[in-house]
This record gives structure tokens, C-alpha cells and sequence, in this order.
């Protein structure tokens, strides 16, 4: 066809992911960028538009009758619509691409956090959203949302920054949550909120208490909750910043709210008026651990006073982690800069030993002495704080960079050499990674061998088709009317060269099937 008839429908605003016809071809279904279906009639030069989709598309599809549109986005969801244009099913895996539209290098800044209460694992979703994600039935529980604010598509040049959260944390009960959020374009001045959430048990889900506006003058660069002890009433948490300060924040009666409670910062701390990188506590939450710059400085809790520097003497990196030993190695603080781990005793407050190697990420299990390091050659190492030799060693555990890892505490004991936790990490490619045993391999491996062998596509329908029917009938083998075994043929037997004629014999072999008559009866 030498000049083919075109025909130009424009509306969207940035690249389309797909377009799809519909089954007799009138109509013509687009998805792009700015999370939205529209739906050209191709005769009448019209079109009909089902904005706020939750996220940029990646795929279109139509049923064979036209009556449902199937779309793919770009968070690892997938929405089915009706021909009314009514959304009336959506199934969610893990959220990913939350990131889009942030200049942060980290694709999980608030990394992988445990709510006891739900069982469930807390980490960034949606754009200004937190996800709790049931590990056990491996689906995603709910969508916190932290911002408050409406997901701004992309621009064709410009970057359009969604407020999302930086940093979260859950205390050891599960009744508290405490979140960052960050939003700055560069050019005004950056908005930072601190926000702390309540458990409410008749909702199920978690309800704000404190809206803190502009908590630090910079970014936040942690939050945590100082462990609760048996003797503590009130909770307590810790910010730190790149304003150089650090804050302690309690919960208080609020005297502007008869029967309420808010929380306010009761003090503060600062160090030769350098950035405030990571923190931790220790097990009992006595001494509060904060990095500056390449020192791990302690402090106390009730009233911050500082007690004491490490420092290694020929190591200028910035620490990056540090996290106290938990049980019979709770005196011994790990810290990691990128190229070494180091373990120090806060009894003798002198380095016990030194490692030379590349490290992503370290982990500390609260259920247990053990930590995690993963290193830069994708190699696990589990080892105690008080000797540097691993005890196990899982080497290619991931093909991309950890960058969060989390022990999750278990109902019960097993068998593997993690007892008490599962350990869980997630890599720069956005999948959620976990180890297990040889015994739960071989268990999954048999579950695999129950697919279908059948000649159906590998569709969620195709697996619920059943391999073998199970009915209480019983099969009845099939006989013939007459058994002709239970007569005597000597001539039947005969070999075929020397059967006689069926002339000869067909009268003796309807004597044969005669019933004798009694001999009563002759």
C-alpha cells in the first residue's frame, strides 16, 4: 500500500507505554505516564479519559468479548476495568518504583522495618506511603498514607519531586510508628515533617498523634525507638540530621488536650558541629551510639551526656552503621565504613578486632548474637561479635547490591542455623530476598512438581485446573452379556490350517450351548 490513510489522536503528554485495539476495532485503549486510560472512539473522533490509575502503565490488555480492559503499572500492580470504566479488581504484589521523581540515590531510604502487631514487614510503597507486606502469605497488607498529597505525574523535561519518606521506624511493641518525610526542589526552601502514629486497635491501622513541621533544618538521617524496658512508662525516640544536631524526643500529656499526649523534643546533642549520620541502642537502651564523621561517639539517655569517642587512628572513612551486640555480646558495638568492620568493647572501650573488606550492609538479629554483614563480592557472612571468624558463609546471595536487610523473629524454633529469625534482604533491583534451609528447598521443590501436565498457557486459570479427578463412584469393569469361557470348545482350539468347516460343526456347537435338563425331567 503505497500511502496508507494515518489518522493523528493526541493527549498525552508523556511517551504512551501501549495502546490496544478492542475486539472489533472501533475503539482504541492508550496508557502512558500520567497513570490514565483513555479510550478513543476511532468513528466518532471522541475520547472518554479514567485519570488517577495510582501509577504510569506499562502494559494493555482486552478480553476476547471487549467487556474488560487489563492494565500493568509500573508499581507491580495490575487493575482490571469494566466497560463502565470502573475498577473492579486490583491485585498488588510488593509496591515498586515508589522512587519516581526523587533525586535521592536510595530506592529504599527507610529500609526494611518488622511490625510485631501485624507480622508483617514496613517499607516504602507509593510515593509518600509506607506498605505493610505479610511475609508469611506473601501479599501486601495495606498502604499507609504518610503525606497526605495526591502522586504528580512527570513532566516531558522538568522532574516534579512527590514528597516521599525518608526514614521510618517502629518501636519493639508495635504501637508506635515515627516517620521523616523530605521534599526540596533546590531552588525554595526544603520541608521536612516528623510525624508520629499510634496504633488504634478498634481501626487495625495506624493513626497520627504528632505532625512536627521542620523537626531539623536539614535532612533527616535516622530514627529510632529506645528499646522498652520492663521499668519504662513513656516511649522514647531519636532523630539525627545533617544540621549536626541530634534530638530526643518523649511523650508527654499535651496541655492544650485534656486526656492526650503528643511529643515534643526534650533535648538535644551536637559534636564538634559535624553531620549526625546512623545511631543505635544499645540492648538495653542505657547508651545511645551516634556517628560523626568517622567516630562513634556515646552518650546517655535521660539527660545526653557524651562518655566516649572511638575512633580507629588510620581510618579516615565515614562510618556508614553501627549496631550494638545483642545477649552474651550486648558490650560489643560493630561498625562498618564501606571497606572494614569493626567491633568495639565498650567495658574496655578499646577496638577487640579489625576486618579488611567490602561491606554493603550489616545486620544485627535481636533474637539472637548473631550479625549479618553482606560484602561487596555478594557474599553473606554470619558470625558473633566477639570473633571475627563467620560461622556460616552463603556466598552469591544476591546478584545485585544489598541495600536493606532486616532479621524477622520467629513463632518457633527450626531446624537451620538461624533458630529464632528469618533473615530477609532487598537488593537494588527491587526483589525481596530471603534464606532458607535445605529442608524448606526440598519441600518448595515438591510443591513445584504439582503443576498441571497439561497443554494449557501459564495462566493463573491454567493452575487452578485439578491434574486428576476424585469422585466416589466406583468403576465397574466391563463384561460381556454371554461368558463364553465357562463352556468347552476342544474344536474352537483348533489351529486355523486345520479348522473344519462351519457346516460340519455348527450343530455341535449349538448343542454345546444347550442347558442339560434335569435328569429328574427326562
Amino acid at each position: 500500500m503505497e500511502s496508507p490513510i494515518r489518522s493523528i489522536y493526541h493527549w498525552h503528554t508523556l511517551p504512551v507505554a501501549d495502546i490496544v485495539f478492542s475486539t472489533e476495532g472501533s475503539y482504541l485503549y492508550s496508557g502512558g505516564g500520567e497513570a490514565a486510560l483513555v479510550k478513543w472512539n476511532l468513528f466518532l473522533d471522541e475520547k472518554s479519559i479514567l485519570p488517577r490509575l495510582g501509577a504510569p502503565f506499562h502494559r494493555l490488555n482486552i478480553s476476547s468479548d471487549g467487556s474488560f480492559v487489563v492494565t500493568t503499572h509500573t508499581d507491580n500492580s495490575l487493575q482490571i476495568i469494566n466497560s463502565q470504566k470502573i475498577v473492579v479488581q486490583m491485585i498488588q504484589g510488593l509496591t515498586q518504583g515508589h522512587f519516581q521523581g526523587a533525586k535521592t540515590a536510595n530506592i529504599l531510604p527507610t529500609g526494611l522495618l518488622y511490625d510485631p502487631l501485624n507480622k508483617a514487614l514496613v517499607l516504602n510503597g507509593k510515593p509518600g506511603h509506607l506498605q505493610f507486606y505479610n511475609i508469611n502469605e506473601d501479599k501486601q497488607l495495606f498502604n499507609l498514607d504518610i503525606s497526605g498529597r495526591n502522586f504528580i505525574s512527570q513532566e516531558r523535561e522538568n522532574v516534579v519531586l512527590n514528597t516521599d519518606v525518608q526514614k521510618a521506624a517502629i518501636d519493639d511493641k508495635g504501637q508506635w510508628l515515627a516517620t521523616a518525610e523530605f521534599w526540596d526542589d533546590g531552588e525554595t526552601s526544603p520541608q521536612i515533617w516528623l510525624k508520629f502514629w499510634e496504633f488504634d486497635v478498634s481501626k487495625q491501622t495506624f493513626v497520627l498523634n504528632t505532625n512536627v513541621i521542620l523537626p531539623h533544618n536539614k535532612e533527616v538521617n535516622c530514627i529510632l525507638f529506645q528499646p522498652r524496658i520492663a521499668s519504662q512508662d513513656m516511649p522514647i525516640a531519636v532523630t539525627t540530621s545533617n544540621d549536626c544536631r541530634f534530638k530526643i524526643w518523649g511523650l508527654k500529656d499535651d496541655i492544650r488536650c485534656d486526656n492526650k499526649q503528643s511529643w515534643t523534643c526534650e533535648s538535644m546533642g551536637c559534636f564538634r558541629n559535624l553531620p549526625a549520620g546512623d545511631a543505635c541502642f544499645s540492648e538495653d537502651g542505657s547508651l545511645l551510639a551516634v556517628v560523626f564523621d568517622n567516630m562513634a561517639t556515646l552518650w546517655t539517655v535521660d539527660k545526653p551526656s557524651l562518655k566516649t569517642i572511638l575512633c580507629h587512628k588510620t581510618k579516615s572513612n565515614k562510618i556508614r552503621q553501627l549496631v550494638f551486640g545483642r545477649q552474651s555480646c550486648c558490650h560489643l558495638l560493630i561498625c562498618h565504613d564501606g571497606d572494614s568492620i569493626i567491633a568495639w568493647d565498650m567495658l574496655s572501650l578499646s577496638m577487640k578486632w579489625i576486618v579488611h573488606t567490602s561491606v554493603e550492609r550489616i545486620v544485627a538479629d535481636s533474637t539472637s548474637d548473631m550479625v549479618a554483614a553482606f560484602c561487596g563480592d555478594h557474599t553473606l557472612y554470619l558470625f558473633k561479635p566477639d570473633n571475627p571468624e563467620p560461622l556460616h558463609t552463603v556466598e552469591n546471595v544476591s546478584q545485585k547490591p544489598v541495600i536493606a536487610a532486616i532479621f524477622v523473629p520467629l513463632n518457633e524454633e527450626n531446624s537451620s542455623f538461624l533458630r529464632t529469625s528469618q533473615l530477609f534482604f532487598f537488593d537494588e533491583d527491587q526483589n525481596l530476598l530471603t534464606l532458607t534451609d535445605e529442608a524448606e528447598e526440598v519441600e518448595s521443590s515438591d510443591a513445584k512438581k504439582l503443576t498441571v501436565h497439561q497443554n494449557l498457557p501459564a495462566t493463573p486459570f491454567a493452575m487452578l485446573q485439578a491434574e486428576s479427578k476424585v469422585s466416589t463412584v466406583e468403576t465397574v469393569e466391563k463384561k460381556p452379556l454371554v461368558d463364553v469361557s465357562m463352556f468347552e470348545h476342544p474344536d474352537i482350539e483348533i489351529s486355523c490350517p486345520t479348522f473344519l468347516s462351519p457346516r460340519l460343526i455348527c450343530s455341535k456347537v449349538l448343542q454345546s450351548l444347550l442347558i442339560p435338563a434335569p435328569q429328574s425331567d427326562i
